[in-house]
């Protein structure tokens, strides 16, 4: 460090005892390893030099940027009586200190105290600021305060001034009003309430009535109203999936009642998507959030290996749409919560690209809240359309987030399933019985295991995701 990063810095003091004599020599020293230029008598005054005008550059020296002023008994009663050095520096420093000038330059050190515990300080420095180093232990854990006072470093610096909140000039926005129910849920899973299981109901309830606040009562209403309102709807995504997590990682909900709980609610939500008097309001939104809060529950589901909730979800019947004359049949699979991208096609497709999954895009781009790790929601989305291939037959789930994935590299499911506990747990969530249908749906999409799931030169293949060979090898 150069001299002229080395802050000078006169030191006052009294000659008090040989023993303090020697504890000021030693802490000088220590600052000056510490890349102080201290100005001290005892290394500074001669013989036949003027001992006022020394005591003067205190004042007189700009280059001194910092005065230390070292307080004991016998300081604080001669700079009180105004005797001796201590004394005269005492007529030097006190005026700069009442006038207010200069008082960021001096910093009392107190070395001793009295036997009630009060620090010796001189008259002129009472009410003031002091770093104590009263006892040699002070001194040690101290001695970062002074060298950050000396060189203008402190420990808390005041954060500069941030933007003025957008709330206080934007128009307020629109609440799905569910914190209240959400956090006396939380608060009750997290204390092991036996009330937890209604609290639970009761939120995913309000969730579904409240929705009515986001409702776009024109059932023309334009593509960017629609994807508006689902981004509107982000924030309640993210409460939704912090909500069923708790629930999932605390017991207090019996595991019986939390997929029961959930089926209702995603029918519930199906009534939402898919009205009665569907000429009086548009609803895509909500078959957008429909479609993320069902890959995110199964993604919470197979993260905490939660395997008969993500079974429950896969294998339940959904009356929602069916019961409001929306749609025909008797029953729902899980397929009825897909949606494509023809609502966000214009609005987020680069123009030219033939390949783009523009909800696919978003979706992954609203796991950033990090609630749910990114990787857990698109896995979820190629298992559910795993399991809609290996069954063969009327569902259908096109994972829109595929390409985000490294598809070249196994499942993290498909890597644990080499123990054959862990495949038995995961072949009901695919709704098979044994390793064939899997074997099946590799060799007949070519020798690579290559699906027709292409965007641009990427293509999926399933051998690559599941690794069908390693599949229950290790018990």
């Amino acid at each position: 460090m150069s001299s002229s990063d080395s802050p000078k810095v006169f030191v006052s003091y009294a000659w008090s005892s040989p023993d303090h004599e020697q504890w000021v020599l030693d802490f000088c020293q220590r600052l000056v390893e510490a890349s102080v230029d201290i100005i001290l008598d005892k290394w500074d005054l001669r013989e036949g030099q003027n001992s006022y005008q020394f005591m003067e550059r205190i004042v007189n020296d700009s280059a001194i940027r910092k005065v230390i002023i070292i307080s004991d008994r016998i300081y604080a009663e001669k700079s009180n009586d105004r005797r001796g050095g201590a004394g005269t520096e005492a007529q030097i420093i006190s005026p700069k200190l009442y006038s207010g000038k200069d008082e960021g330059r001096f910093a009392l050190v107190v070395r001793e105290r009295s036997e009630s515990g009060e620090p010796f300080v001189p008259t002129y420095y009472h009410g003031r600021i002091f770093i104590d180093m009263s006892t040699d232990e002070l001194a040690d854990s101290n001695l970062e305060q002074l060298l950050r006072w000396i060189f203008d470093k402190p420990l808390h610096q005041r954060p500069p001034l941030g933007t003025r909140p957008s709330f206080l000039t934007d128009e307020p926005e629109v609440g799905l009003g569910t914190e209240f129910t959400a956090s006396q849920f939380r608060r009750a899973a997290r204390g092991g309430s036996a009330n937890s299981a209604n609290l639970f109901r009761e939120y995913l309830e309000c969730f579904c009535r409240n929705l009515d606040r986001f409702a776009i009562l024109d059932p023309r209403a334009t593509n960017s109203l629609v994807v508006k309102q689902f981004e509107a709807l982000r924030q309640a995504k993210d409460e939704f999936v912090r909500v069923v997590l708790d629930a999932v990682d605390h017991e207090s909900v019996s595991r019986q009642k939390l997929s029961m709980h959930l089926v209702r609610f995603f029918d519930d939500l199906l009534a939402r998507c898919y009205p009665a008097k569907r000429d009086r309001e548009s609803t895509d939104h909500f078959k957008l959030l429909a479609h993320e809060l069902f890959v995110s529950v199964v993604g919470i589901a197979i993260w905490r290996e939660e395997f008969e909730l993500a079974k429950s979800l896969l294998a339940a019947p959904y009356f929602g749409a069916i019961k409001n004359g929306y749609r025909g049949g008797q029953r729902d699979s899980y397929a009825v919560f897909w949606q494509g991208d023809d609502r966000l096609k214009e609005l987020r497709t680069p123009e030219g690209s033939e390949y783009h999954t523009p909800f696919g895009q978003t979706l992954q781009e609203r796991t950033s809240s990090g609630v749910l790790p990114r990787d857990q929601f698109l896995q979820a989305d190629l298992l559910i359309h795993l399991r809609a291939e290996l069954a063969n037959g009327d569902d259908r789930w096109y994972p829109l987030t595929w390409i985000y994935m490294s598809h070249h590299r196994a499942l993290e499911v498909f890597i644990r399933a080499q123990s054959e506990q862990f495949f038995g747990q995961l072949k009901e969530v695919l709704g098979i019985e044994s390793l064939d249908p899997i074997r099946e749906l590799v060799t007949s999409n070519g020798p690579m295991g290559y699906r027709r799931i292409r965007l641009g030169s990427n293509v999926l293949s399933y051998a690559a995701l599941m690794l069908p060979d390693a599949i229950a090898t290790r018990r």
